[in-house]
């Protein structure tokens, strides 16, 4: 009898497990920051930093920056679940002056308008690529974390010549197989975001750099991915975590070198 109540209350808690992830995933991927305002003045008032504001077909208002002072070599990037590029964007204009970036928030993040999802942010991608691209000579997409996954659709279904990839994962239900590993991840997720998948056909030079300490996503993870391609090169910037990678000169320097690589 004892038995039979022990296995009802693990059988309810995996099953209230179950209901958490299936039912409230997209608060557990997707983490939108709000605007702050004081960032956005000083990135208005800033030299070689342009506002962006995108409409897409269904009427959202996606917000962003473009910084840089010409658009016939574009990077286009992809933040994290949890980043307001405006940030990026300050950064950036500091540490590449010389560089043409655009930078979007998703749907929901900083000023952008809308609900985020899988289906939203790639399709927003797409509609942002073809917006800007028109005219430039050269793309390279870069995608940190959740935007690793976002780049490499970009890259799948447009042309690019780079593909860059920080704390990249090959699946996010891998990713969230680590963090629950009793859990069917891959039958309960929503949202794949599987990075691997969208990277089958893609041919364009990778750079993927991965932090040593990183604490979100599993080294086995990012190794995996980079395992699956031809054609990437793979740097390890150590004792730095998931959030701390890109303080490290490192990381400026290699991207640098990589997007002078012709």
């Amino acid at each position: 009898m004892r038995f039979a109540k022990i296995l009802t209350m693990i059988g309810s808690v995996f099953l209230a497990m179950v209901g958490l992830i299936y039912f409230f995933q997209e608060q557990i991927i997707f983490h939108p920051t709000a605007v702050d305002e004081a960032q956005t003045a000083r990135l208005e008032a800033a030299d070689g930093v342009e506002e962006m504001i995108v409409q897409t077909p269904d009427g959202t208002l996606l917000h962003g920056w473009f910084v840089g002072n010409s658009k016939q070599d574009m990077i286009l990037y992809y933040g994290g679940n949890a980043e307001n590029v405006s940030d990026k964007a300050a950064e950036v204009n500091e540490r590449w002056p010389e560089r043409n970036v655009v930078l979007m928030n998703y749907r929901g993040y900083g000023a952008s308008e809308g609900t985020p999802g899988e289906e939203e942010l790639f399709s927003d991608a797409l509609y942002v690529y073809d917006e800007v691209a028109e005219n430039a000579e050269q793309i390279t997409v870069m995608g940190r974390s959740l935007g690793t996954a976002v780049a490499a659709y970009v890259a799948d279904n447009r042309d690019v010549d780079r593909a860059i990839f920080v704390t990249p994962f090959d699946r996010l239900a891998s990713v969230g197989a680590a963090q629950f590993p009793f859990l069917p991840v891959d039958l309960l997720l929503r949202h794949p975001f599987d990075t691997k998948e969208h990277l089958q056909d893609v041919s364009a030079p990778m750079l993927m750099i991965v932090a040593g300490d990183d604490e979100v996503v599993p080294f086995e993870r990012s190794r995996a991915l980079y395992e699956s391609q031809d054609t990437a090169e793979w740097i390890v910037i150590g004792e730095h975590g998931h959030n701390t990678i890109h303080t490290d000169p490192t990381y400026w320097d290699r991207i640098e070198r990589f997007l002078e690589t012709k």
